[in-house]
């Protein structure tokens, strides 16, 4: 009897994992179908803008092809971003609410993990600080409204993806400790998308790279990752959804400044870039 229970509940194993995959390849095919339609043979008439001049041209998406004018590349080597403040900062308000930042990356992003870099100790400590960070946000959301609520709100989001990426770093750290001995970390270090993020003094005027806003203060204002020179606030370090090896791709890509004829337009254009 207990031979044709097991045996039973391995067909019902069996028959619930090809039912899972099943579904699984329906739901690839559903999204690359989707992605298909919505990327295939999109044409925009725009604008580069290049040394005060504006140049006319058209922006294909074809298949899995981007097209600006004479330069083209697979649509996964291209991103496409919202003006910072400090850029086009002589054109008229108008003109930069219509303009985005095109860029062309030269080469394959490659993911080199920047976990094991630290000891076991400081990422326990970060993990310590970052649970009680989460333990507070979550007592002192349901007093809050409005403005606050929505930053309190991606301030927990932040949280509990670092502390998912603390804990895969500190099982890398513990295996590492096996071979080779980590030393203490001589200064304070952050990590976050494989970043490594130290407290650093900027000049005035300095912009942080996820809120596009100005860093305040006088002396350690923000966190600069030591790797790609990546600039932030300390409160916006965790928000952020821009790799190292991306940020680091991004300055050694081709960019272009791109008018777009409508908000519209615009909007679209970033609506597809999401799927690139």
């Amino acid at each position: 009897m207990t031979s044709e229970i097991k045996e039973y509940q391995q067909k019902l194993d069996m028959e619930s994992s090809m039912r899972k995959r099943l579904e699984d390849e329906l739901k690839s095919v559903k999204n690359e179908k989707k992605v298909s339609k919505l990327m295939s043979n999109q044409v925009f008439n725009c604008k580069i803008v290049l040394d005060n001049k504006k140049l006319s041209t058209e922006i294909k998406i074809i298949n899995d092809m981007f097209y600006l004018s004479d330069k083209s590349c697979t649509t996964r080597n291209v991103y496409i971003l919202e003006l910072k403040n400090n850029e086009l900062y002589h054109e008229s308000y108008k003109i930069r609410s219509l303009t985005l930042k095109i860029i062309f990356i030269k080469e394959q992003i490659k993911s080199v993990s920047s976990s094991g870099r630290r000891n076991i100790k400081s990422l326990e400590e970060d993990l310590s600080i970052e649970l009680c960070m989460k333990e507070g946000l979550e007592q002192m959301i349901p007093l809050l409204s409005g403005k606050q609520l929505e930053d309190a709100r991606l301030q927990y989001e932040g949280s509990l993806k670092k502390i998912s990426q603390l804990n895969k770093e500190m099982e890398i750290a513990r295996k590492n400790t096996l071979t080779e001995e980590i030393p203490d970390d001589p200064i304070k270090l952050y990590e976050f998308n494989n970043h490594l993020f130290a407290s650093k003094t900027f000049p005035p005027g300095k912009l942080c790279e996820h809120c596009n806003e100005v860093l305040y203060g006088l002396k350690d204002q923000g966190f600069e990752c030591k790797d790609c020179k990546m600039v932030v606030h300390k409160s916006c370090y965790i928000l952020g959804n821009v790799s190292c090896e991306t940020y680091n791709a991004f300055k050694k890509g081709d960019h272009f400044y791109v008018l777009m004829r409508s908000i519209e337009e615009k909007e679209k254009l970033i609506e597809l870039s999401k799927d690139f």
